[in-house]
Formats: structure tokens, sequence, C-alpha cells
């Protein structure tokens, strides 16, 4: 039964880059040793769905695991937030999740929580401040009122560099305590590293803890993903522990609105939550390696990611407005897709047009 804390674990861990409204499957492997020396194995297999429209995003994830040991574990969860913008780059919503967890023997958790958020996004900086309020069951079947209040910072520091750190108070019955998280983010078109770690005082404060997780665009409808690391005590009822997973996510579907299966003009942008929008450009012509620049970064390229049938995308946070853009090639010339808006620029030449709404 405590290897079920496993599939928690995994499930706040493997959240790779992928597109959005999607559909995935992910196959691999989990080993763990927790502090009271207790050692597992075990094959896992997960269903991921995600969307997300201008408003609001979802997901869905279900895992179940066989460990070696002959014990198995099966979790449901979902997340998601809806929000409006506030101008001015601020945004206020609402965020909620729901768990459900059963092992082997019969028992199992759960819990579920909601509450407000009031969120920024800048060029550089994203910033969101919120709090929950839900109950939880414990896997000896005791319940606890829950309560959490949080805030997240991130900063985009260079091309692919980014850092997030954040702070959250949790009250649960008589349990006070409250975690500092710091991270980076390294990528680019084909590869995501991310090291993090964070801090806890108060009840069930233990030593600090950290993780590294590596994803690997192996082809536009492949990722391979591994995570290592150590992680804290939880208010489900396992300890803290080590561990290692290694997978293969598989993209097995695209909702029907995604550009991906929408023909349209040759440039299409996507807006998602937290002032973020996603860039799709069609660009046929033979390129092993695109970058995007405009006048939103002092034109400075960044990498676009291949998406197979000569699409490729980008996640960028830009605010409503129309913005000059070209194109760079396998680092050697620059160009705008074929039908897509231009404009005259200082030189002679042209630069493309991209307008977010």
């Amino acid at each position: 039964m405590r290897s079920a804390a496993l599939v928690v674990l995994i499930l706040a861990t493997n959240t790779g880059p992928l597109p959005a409204q999607e559909m995935s499957i992910l196959a691999g492997g989990v080993h763990a040793r927790f502090a009271d020396s207790l050692s597992g194995s075990a094959a896992l297999f997960s269903l991921r769905l995600r969307g997300t429209s201008p408003s609001a995003s979802g997901t869905f994830e279900g895992f179940f695991s066989q460990f070696a040991a002959g014990e198995w574990a099966l979790q449901l969860g979902a997340r998601g937030a809806a929000s409006r913008s506030l101008g001015q780059g601020f945004h206020g919503g609402v965020s909620g999740s729901i768990t459900a967890n059963n092992f082997q023997g019969g028992s199992w958790s759960g819990g579920a929580a909601g509450g407000p958020l009031i969120a920024f996004s800048g060029r550089r900086v994203r910033a969101v401040l919120g709090g929950s309020a839900g109950a939880l069951r414990r896997v000896d079947e005791s319940w606890l009122a829950l309560g959490t209040s949080y805030l997240r910072v991130g900063y985009e520091v260079d091309r692919g560099i980014s850092l997030e750190g954040g702070m959250m108070a949790t009250a649960a019955d008589t349990l006070r305590y409250a975690d500092a998280t710091l991270g980076v983010n390294l990528s680019n078109s084909r590869v995501l590293v991310s090291v993090g770690g964070g801090a806890r005082i108060g009840d069930l404060a233990d030593d600090p803890w950290g993780q590294l997780r590596v994803s690997f665009a192996a082809a536009p409808w492949l990722d391979l993903e591994g995570v290592v690391g150590r992680y804290p005590r939880d208010l489900i009822g396992f300890t803290d522990g080590v561990f290692a997973t290694a997978g293969a996510r598989i993209r097995l579907r695209r909702n029907r609105s995604d550009p991906l299966t929408s023909p349209a003009s040759p440039l299409r942008v996507e807006r998602l939550a937290a002032g973020r929008v996603r860039i799709w450009i069609t660009y046929d012509e033979n390129a092993s390696r695109l970058e995007i620049a405009g006048d939103w970064n002092n034109w400075v390229p960044f990498p676009l990611r291949y998406e197979g049938s000569g699409l490729w995308s980008i996640e960028l946070r830009l605010e409503s407005g129309m913005y000059k853009y070209a194109l760079l090639v396998d680092g050697e010339h620059w160009t705008v897709p074929t039908g897509a808006p231009t404009l005259p620029d200082d030189l002679g030449g042209k630069v493309g047009l991209l307008t977010v709404r």
C-alpha cells in the first residue's frame, strides 16, 4: 500500500512539453526507496487528456502501476483553471483540482480543493497569487479539512532559460507548514531539462528535496521522459523517499480545433492561459532549424519546435497587439512564410506582421 505513493509522485512530476488539446499515453517504469528502507519497482501506464482555450485550461490524468511484488495502484486526477483579463497584464479567475487513489487491498484516498487566483504576465515575468479550500481523505481513513495559499513567480532570463520560484502555506486541521521551491528550466526545440528543489518549515518538516527532469522530443509524436530525485512527506500519509522514473510518451490524437488539423493561413496564433500564446507556422521548404525573432524581444532569435508535415510551433508571452517578426532558417538567412501578411522594413526588404488578439 505504501507503494501507491509513487503514483502520486509520478503524477506531480511527469508533465512534459506537449501540444495543447491533446491525448497521450505514457508507458515506462519506476523504482523508489522510502525512508523506512522499503524498495519497489513497477511498470506504469498513463493516459493524459489536456486542453486549453483563451480563458480556461484543464488536464485529466490517470495512472496505473503494477509492482514487481504484486501490488498495484490506480490514481485519477483532474485540475483546471478559468480566468478573464483585468487589463494591463492582469487576470483574475478560479482554479480547482480533484484526485482519487485506489490501492490493492481496498484502501483508498482522495481529495478536492478550489479557490480564487490573480495572475500577472509581462514580457519576462509572470506571477500567480491564489488560495484554495477543500478536504482530503488519508490512507488511514481519517479526513482533513484543507486550506492553502500560494505565490508562484517565473522569470524568462534568456532564450530557452527560465527561473521559477514559489511559496505555499498549508493548514490541514492541526497541521501547519510552509514550502519554498526554486527551479530552472533549460530548453530548445527538442530537449527540456528542469532542475528544482524545495524546503519545508513547520509540521511534516524534513530534509530539503530536489528533482531533475529531462524530456526529449524523439519524433513529432514521441517524447522520451525521465525523472530522478527525492520527494517530501505528504498529507495522504506516506513518508519521504527517493525515486527514478523513465518512460515514453506517445501523442495519439489532437482536438479538432487544434491548428495541426485545421487548414488556415501559414501563421496562426493560439491564446493560452496566463498571458501566453502559441504560434503555429507552416514552412514547407527544407529546413533543419527554424527560429523566430521580433520587435517584442529586440530581434533575438528563439527556436521553434518541429511538429511534422512542415509545421512548427513556439510558445511566447505576448500581450494583445501587432508585432513585426521574421524567421531565421538554419542560422543563415531571414524570411517570412509565403502568404503571411508583411510590412516593408527599413532596409528595402519585408518583415512579417503578427497580430495577437
